[in-house]
């Protein structure tokens, strides 16, 4: 895994209060702000932990406004960005030169930039016969391409970070943990099937993020966001509210709102602590709140199977 996943700092988001009373009490209590926060400075250390050496290191013509596709079976993937128009590909593991020659050969590595675009892939059906996948590789690939750029990521384990894009954003990785910085554009979709999502200044039309088993973490929203877990907590910022739909199955949900928002609201959970400075008219039935915010707007839905609902003033 990559040194910044797995020292990344932890923030406790959740407000931690104890509650008296019954359902309409715990609508009316004043949630104060008690959010701790810390500094969680992202450092990339891609080959200078563990032993790793850089094995691989080219450069690439190619066009703003293109597109990068990666397609990796084992490896940790990291997208940033440069000025020009020139991209380049570095890739790390716990091997030497020589032998690291080999296993790249024997997993197909390849880059093709075509199109003004870049891809690159392993095609593990050119191994050798009785050639055996090096267990403990630690391969990392670092991709530095123009600011506008779409990025689709595939891996099949492995941990994932785009750093500083404006584009298209799609996001695979099986076993692995997903990080965004500054992150601009018409469409995000992030999946994981076991690992956490974090995004820090998430500007787009329409992203959807989900994980079968993580935490979500996001930070400066703005748009329309679809998010699910099945068993972990989601924390939301919201910068500039344009709809936002989350569902965990065993998991809090604590969103981060300016209570002067227009929204309808429409959640489920198993408890509900609203900041008072929520002015929300609200029916309740069954573990279920509907209402509006200042009038109404886009639609604010959560669904949350066993677990608390914050709406904490920010």
């Amino acid at each position: 895994m990559l040194e910044w996943l797995r020292n990344r700092p932890r923030r406790d988001l959740i407000i931690a209060l104890t509650m008296a009373g019954g359902f309409a009490l715990l609508i009316a209590t004043v949630i104060p702000a008690m959010v701790h926060t810390v500094d969680h400075a992202v450092e990339y250390e891609f080959h200078s932990s563990g032993g790793q050496e850089v094995v691989y290191d080219q450069t690439f013509d190619v066009s703003s406004g293109g597109r990068l596709v990666v397609e990796l079976g084992d490896s940790d993937v990291r997208v940033a960005t440069t000025p020009g128009s020139e991209a380049r590909v570095r890739v790390s593991m716990n091997a030497d030169a020589s032998s690291a020659q080999e296993v790249l050969e024997q997993l197909g590595f390849a880059v093709d930039a075509t199109g003004g675009g870049l891809r690159i892939t392993t095609t593990p059906s050119r191994h050798r016969d009785g050639w055996k996948h090096p267990h403990n590789l630690g391969m990392g690939v670092e991709v530095t391409v123009p600011s506008r750029f779409d990025v689709d990521v595939q891996t099949g384990d492995g941990d994932v970070a785009v750093e500083s894009i404006e584009g298209t954003v799609e996001l695979q990785t099986g076993d692995g943990d997903i990080a965004l910085e500054r992150v601009a554009g018409p469409q995000v979709r992030i999946q994981t099937g076991d690992g956490d999502v974090y995004a820090d200044g998430l500007e787009t039309e329409s992203s959807r993020i989900q994980t079968g088993d993580g935490d979500i973490l996001i930070e400066e929203l703005t748009g329309v966001l679809s998010a699910s877990t099945g068993d972990g907590d989601v924390q939301v910022a919201i910068a500039r509210f344009e709809g936002l739909q989350i569902q965990t199955g065993d998991g809090d949900v604590s969103l981060h709102l300016n209570p002067s928002i227009r929204a309808d609201i429409d959640i489920i959970g198993e408890s509900f602590r609203i900041a008072d400075a929520f002015a929300l008219p609200v029916r309740l039935q069954n573990r279920h709140i509907e209402g509006t915010l200042n009038g109404g707007g886009p639609r604010l839905s959560v669904r949350v199977g066993d677990g608390t609902i914050s709406l904490i003033e920010r």
